[in-house]
């Protein structure tokens, strides 16, 4: 998201990669997958707008 300008998107969807060995998943440790989702979110904060909104899918995995 480094091609957007800060606080210039008002609502963000999306539904992260789980990290659950699926063919797009890296297969990554667990201290790695939560490194990775600390700099997504740190970005989607970046873009938001100030009382923007971010809607994330967290699926139910049953793991």
């Amino acid at each position: 998201m480094e091609e957007l300008p800060d606080c210039s998107v008002h609502l963000m969807v999306t539904s992260p990669p789980y990290n659950v060995g699926k063919e797009y998943d890296d297969d990554l440790t667990l201290a790695e997958y939560r490194a990775f989702l600390k700099r997504v979110m740190a970005e989607v904060y970046r873009v938001l707008v100030t009382g923007g909104r971010a809607c994330i899918n967290v699926a139910n995995l049953w793991l």
